[in-house]
């Protein structure tokens, strides 16, 4: 769907040359479109929050199923992060080293950006938005804006300036 709406805007934008007032047509697909950007970036926060959730059940599990260890906690999946090869050594088990690299990408690919990106992320100065290429489902970008000496000009740190 996003990438039909995507290709009208752009054909709408293309037929006014990207410069002038809008269309009334393309006024109307704007409106009838604008809750698409609010819907996706709350769908990424949801996979985000849920995967988390998936992620601390699943270190829970070795839990439940290998017994609680003593000297190392898997109550989450940061601890199981943290404390998996203590678990290891305590429990006198055998694990390929691809699961603990593994666990440590999903903890940064996962409940790290959940963390630090979406839920708890207070800066004034940080800006989300959504970009979508074409060739994508649509990603976020992230991008701290710092106010210039003059009013109203921000520049993105490591991103192109806005």
């Amino acid at each position: 769907m996003i990438r039909d709406v995507h290709k009208e805007l752009f054909r709408l934008d293309r037929e006014r040359g990207g410069e002038g007032p809008m269309s009334d047509e393309e006024r109307a697909f704007r409106l009838k479109w604008r809750w698409l950007p609010s819907s996706i970036y709350l769908q990424i926060e949801a996979f985000y929050l849920f995967a988390r959730i998936l992620l601390d059940h699943v270190a829970r599990s070795h839990d439940t199923y290998f017994g609680k260890g003593r000297k190392a906690s898997l109550n989450s999946h940061d601890d199981l992060v943290k404390n998996l090869h203590k678990f290891v050594d305590e429990k006198n088990l055998v694990w390929r080293e691809e699961f603990c690299k593994s666990a440590e990408r999903l903890k940064r690919d996962i409940a790290d950006y959940r963390d630090y990106y979406i839920a708890h992320e207070q800066s004034s100065s940080m800006r989300r938005g959504l970009m979508y290429d074409g060739s994508t489902e649509g990603q976020v970008s992230f991008g701290s804006c710092i106010q210039m000496s003059r009013p109203r000009t921000w520049r993105r740190r490591g991103l192109q300036p806005c």
